[in-house]
């Protein structure tokens, strides 16, 4: 009895700890953006900005990232809670993507990026908003971790199920993170220098789960390899 009285203590302040931990992390990530917005915002009110167009791009930058940032921690508790809720229609996988490439390349580009796609042709059926999300996450998460290089999506899509895989030229993870690394708030160990919330991959996991699938990590010939595969159609 008082060997299980004192694991349930320790799983307690292991939860305590988590909960400071989190605490911590969404507030640094929310007072970033929040201050440059407030800043540059008090500038234009007080006539030490102009409202030119490069200065409006920064605020919606900023102003995007936060809305990521607060649509990713819903979508962590609603999978925690089991209610994230999927709208799931027939799409052609690869329109979808080229579209999502569309939206990013130019900010890839920015930060010395290249893309390439290689996309089978294939339809399926899936939540197209919250598949894009899953995949904006891993490029998301490249462009963190990785030197700038040419990005690749590929899909698979075989009878019973579709893979998407992002690729990079990241400097892996060590086999210790790479078993944790979809648990939300953890990232690698330079945390100091590298920005996000550490909540990204659990939004790409939780993703496919509700999907019927999975998410998995690996290391090959020089290459991160990020692949999403579930099921081409939901069980019936």
């Amino acid at each position: 009895m008082i060997a299980d009285f004192n694991a349930m203590a320790d799983r307690l302040e292991k939860a305590v700890d988590d909960i400071v931990t989190w605490n911590s992390v969404i507030a640094h990530e929310l007072r970033t953006p929040v201050t440059i917005l407030k800043g540059r915002l008090q500038g234009l009110a007080e006539g030490v900005f102009q409202p030119e167009p490069a200065l409006l791009r920064s605020l919606h930058h900023q102003a995007d990232a936060l809305a990521r940032l607060v649509e990713d921690l819903r979508v962590v508790s609603l999978l925690d809670s089991g209610r994230l809720q999927l709208r799931s229609v027939e799409i052609d996988l690869a329109a979808e993507i080229e579209g999502l490439a569309r939206l990013v390349e130019r900010d890839l580009a920015k930060a010395g990026f290249g893309l390439r796609m290689t996309l089978a042709s294939g339809r399926c059926v899936a939540d197209p908003v919250r598949l894009r999300q899953a995949v904006l996450a891993l490029v998301d998460n490249a462009v963190k971790y990785a030197a700038p290089c040419v990005l690749e999506i590929v899909t698979r899509v075989s009878e019973a199920e579709v893979e998407i895989s992002v690729i990079d030229r990241g400097p892996g993870m060590p086999d210790s993170l790479a078993r944790r690394a979809f648990e939300p708030f953890r990232r690698g160990e330079d945390v100091d220098v590298k920005s996000g919330s550490g909540l990204g991959l659990a939004v790409v996991r939780g993703i496919a789960e509700a999907h019927g699938g999975q998410v998995s990590y690996a290391w090959r010939d020089g290459l991160s390899v990020f692949a999403i595969t579930m099921p081409r159609r939901p069980s019936t």
